[in-house]
């Protein structure tokens, strides 16, 4: 039987304070963002864990489903708005400078790399690419579908998207050249897939009724399953750090995977949180979820130096 140290999750801090409804959450540093359903992007500070305190925020068009951080900016994947753009240089006071939609377009998630370009997953619209090198002046590059029926969520790496399609499992598109985007490969198993994440030369996703698959995916035109494990409930999201997964399930509250073997991921860890845990990430031993009516949740995962 393999050994696994044991986990524990231990609660950091937690913060509701003006929010309604957490929907997902980024971290840079000492600062989190916020994505709220009912129409806000908050901003609040992680100097003491123990008490995040929210220190700004601003109104967006649309429903946000999604936050990431990139320089100087926050973009959020705002649903029938599309992508919206927030200047967070004074964290006290972020403003909405911009945003961008195509007909049909709604934004669920979304990923920036390091060459001014957003890929917004936008439902039965596909994939779409935004060019934001001037954050002010958003420029459509591509408008969507590449062949997807339902994106929910996407990953990249280097010249490849790798995009959670609902029942069609998951897309692998070439991105070489943003506006002549194709379809390489792709990876289906029965199950609706939401959440992707990206480690090495394996992908993580999850979804309702898959638990976590993990993937190869070294030759993205033909990506193949090495491993997986149960996960109870709807899983939405996932992160990857380190030889761990964190997993957002639902109701069910964080689940912590072991990844160190990509063949044969074994859970070790689940804590039940008070709300709905839509979205998580994680860096080193600290875990950041967005939970609903339960605000943002503050985690520590410890190993005891025991075995499973």
């Amino acid at each position: 039987m393999k050994e696994h140290p044991l986990c524990v999750l231990s609660q950091l801090g937690w913060c509701r304070e003006g929010l309604w409804w957490a929907r997902s959450v980024a971290v840079a540093g000492s600062t989190a963002y916020l994505a709220d359903a009912d129409g806000r992007v908050h901003v609040l500070a992680l100097g003491d864990p123990a008490h995040p305190q929210r220190i700004g925020g601003c109104a967006v068009p649309g429903v946000p489903q999604s936050v990431v951080v990139g320089e100087g900016h926050v973009y959020v994947a705002s649903g029938a708005a599309g992508l919206v753009v927030i200047d967070v240089a004074d964290p006290v006071s972020p403003r909405v400078v911009a945003s961008y939609r195509e007909p049909g377009w709604y934004a669920r998630g979304l990923a920036v790399d390091g060459r001014g370009m957003v890929y917004v997953a936008c439902d039965e619209a596909g994939l779409g690419v935004v060019d934001v090198s001037s954050p002010e002046r958003p420029v459509g590059v591509s408008v969507g579908h590449h062949g997807l029926m339902c994106a929910l969520g996407v990953a990249l790496n280097h010249r490849t998207a790798f995009v959670v399609d609902g029942e069609a499992g998951l897309r692998v598109v070439d991105i070489g050249r943003p506006g002549d985007m194709h379809e390489v490969g792709r990876y289906a198993e029965r199950g609706y897939v939401t959440g992707v994440a990206l480690w090495g030369n394996h992908l993580g996703m999850v979804g309702d009724k898959t638990g976590l698959w993990v993937l190869d995916v070294a030759d993205p035109a033909d990506p193949w399953r090495v491993g997986g494990c149960a996960v109870r409930g709807t899983v939405e999201s996932i992160a990857v750090s380190g030889r761990r997964a964190y997993l957002a399930a639902g109701g069910e509250g964080i689940c912590v995977v072991d990844v160190s073997n990509p063949a044969s991921p074994v859970q070790v860890e689940r804590r039940g949180v008070p709300g709905h845990v839509h979205h998580i990430v994680g860096a080193g031993g600290t875990i950041y979820a967005a939970c609903g009516d339960g605000g943002l949740a503050i985690y520590e995962l410890s190993e005891q130096g025991q075995l499973l």
